[in-house]
């Protein structure tokens, strides 16, 4: 349906300008037209994530996996999920079948380091630390103040470089405020090792194409 591709387009759009309340908005919408598409409860999880509206999140993933089965993305993304949110034993259950799908070196060797975390309290309450860093740069993009958030992701950075986030909004600053395009793509690049999230992809091809045609 037309309108369904409408909303997913919205959505998707909002997810890139890390705009999550306004991309769950949309991939709600799009999930009242079919809430069974394959992928469309992956994508609106993704966006819940941003709001830490984990309850919900973890219910749009289960409903993935009920439709598209344990793949790797969707089992890295739950994962994710109980790690952030503090349940130590399921990030590392999920974890640990992430791994078991996973056929990448790096991100296998990026898996296998959380795992190290969720066992070692002390590694795991830093990387808890990185992530309020996070959502304070996160909060502070929304409101416009760039460089103050910038200071907060590098922060971020110092204690935990597993966030594909933080390199996704470091590279989504320095394309669209600092206009510092390849510094951007390096950005995006390793978000990317990190996470095969589209939004990161769109991201990376979003920047090639602006240095391409400079």
């Amino acid at each position: 349906m037309i309108i369904d591709k409408i909303y997913n387009r919205l959505a998707m759009n909002s997810l890139i300008s890390g705009n999550y309340s306004k991309a769950e908005k949309y991939f709600k919408k799009a999930m009242s037209i079919n809430s069974n598409k394959e992928g469309i409860n992956y994508n609106c999880a993704v966006a819940m994530l941003g709001t830490k509206k984990f309850d919900e999140a973890e219910i749009c993933l289960h409903r993935e996996m009920e439709i598209s089965g344990q793949n790797y993305n969707t089992l890295k993304t739950i994962s994710e999920l109980y790690y952030i949110s503090g349940q130590r034993k399921k990030a590392t259950d999920y974890l640990k079948k992430a791994l078991e799908k996973c056929s990448d070196e790096n991100e296998s060797a990026l898996l296998k380091n959380k795992i190290k975390n969720t066992a070692d309290e002390k590694a795991y309450n830093k990387s808890l630390k990185a992530l309020e860093l996070f959502e304070k740069g996160t909060a502070l993009l929304n409101q416009g103040e760039w460089e103050k958030a910038k200071d907060q992701f590098l922060k971020a950075l110092d204690l935990d470089k597993t966030n594909p986030f933080v390199y996704n909004n470091l590279g989504f600053i320095s394309m669209m405020k600092e206009k510092k395009y390849f510094e951007a793509r390096e950005f995006f690049k390793k978000a990317l090792k990190l996470s095969n999230l589209p939004i990161i992809k769109q991201n990376l091809d979003k920047v090639n194409k602006i240095i391409s045609q400079s």
